[in-house]
């Protein structure tokens, strides 16, 4: 259960006011979204080039960029980039149990 703020908490977020981090915040959120969708670019270039079929975890990662490009409401965004890491941690896994198993 959360308690209401002190007196000197309250007088610490009246001095702090017009702090706004908005812009550091799209900003990066921009810059993820752009670099994402540059990788996501290569690995189908790297995919066609080799001649590998796309996979499951490939299919995982168009959804989640796309739905993350589209970006419909705050819960769609969310759920996006939890597709998007439950991606990149399969794709990992899935690379670790190639490397060791061969």
């Amino acid at each position: 259960m959360s308690r209401p703020p002190t007196p000197s908490e309250l007088q610490d977020m009246l001095q702090h006011l017009d702090d706004d981090r908005r812009t550091a915040m799209i900003v990066s959120s921009a810059v993820c979204g752009i670099l994402a969708t540059v990788f996501v670019a290569l690995r189908v270039a790297a995919r066609k080039v080799l001649g590998v079929p796309f996979r499951a975890d490939d299919w995982w990662m168009f959804v989640s960029v796309n739905t993350d490009i589209v970006g419909l409401d705050y819960e769609l965004l969310f759920t996006a980039e939890i597709l998007y890491f439950a991606t990149v941690f399969t794709i990992t896994i899935k690379d670790s149990l190639i490397y060791q198993y061969g």
